[in-house]
């Protein structure tokens, strides 16, 4: 991805980011690092002069304005990053990010009306032309469970054009929800590490993501990319 330096001297294109964070869902299991991922990583990327968009504790409506909202002000060959931090989940092939209201996803179908459609979303993002989208999912984590027909775990998901998709951990999988630092995840602290360095692709910056946490978890732990 010739145009995925995050951090360079010599950007010529426009960089926006659109980060959520989502600590204290109604139902299942409140997380503890979620809001401090996002913020953490708002702040390393406002110092690489990327514009933000963020949000954190967001219900349904919250979350799907927002995103509207940021996709219509994405502009042709813009750098575009995505990051969300949450509960996630897969049904029917497809990755749900979970809003905080999630006492309202009392089935698998209603997943399709109260949760974000993750690769719908990639979709409308790339469906505006930006030289590049980033995708950061760190939202495989445990005890979101509708029904026996869905998973924790996200499944892989379809790339379009210049588009990179990360996820805390290999597809299927469920990420560790713990942290060695207090504060963030095990992929958000290795992340960043990682992000500001300058003249580096994305795919080269998540090499050093997954090298640290396989390190740091035994093994136990690697980030999953598709691009």
């Amino acid at each position: 991805m010739a145009s995925g330096f995050l951090s360079s001297d010599n950007s010529v294109y426009t960089k926006k980011a659109l980060l959520i964070g989502n600590n204290e869902y109604k139902k299942n299991s409140q997380l503890r690092y979620c809001i401090n991922d996002s913020e953490d990583l708002t702040n390393k990327l406002r110092e690489i002069d990327f514009e933000i968009t963020a949000g954190i504790n967001l219900a349904y409506d919250q979350m799907n304005t927002m995103i509207k909202t940021f996709i219509d002000k994405i502009d042709q060959d813009d750098l575009v990053l995505f990051f969300f931090a949450g509960h996630g989940c897969q049904w029917n092939h497809l990755n749900f990010l979970i809003p905080i209201d999630d006492d309202e996803i009392k089935t698998n179908t209603d997943l399709e009306y109260r949760a974000i459609n993750a690769q719908a979303t990639l979709e409308k993002v790339m469906y505006c032309r930006p030289s590049a989208a980033i995708f950061l999912l760190d939202c495989c984590r445990n005890s979101f469970v509708c029904e026996s027909t869905n998973f924790n775990g996200l499944s892989g998901m379809r790339p379009i054009g210049d588009s990179f998709i990360g996820f805390a951990c290999t597809a299927n999988k469920v990420a560790l929800d713990k942290s060695t630092n207090g504060r963030n995840s095990l992929f958000t602290s290795h992340l960043l590490q990682h992000i500001d360095q300058p003249n580096l692709t994305i795919g080269e910056i998540m090499y050093g993501v997954c090298d640290g946490m396989m390190n740091e978890t035994n093994n136990d732990q690697c980030p999953f990319r598709v691009s």
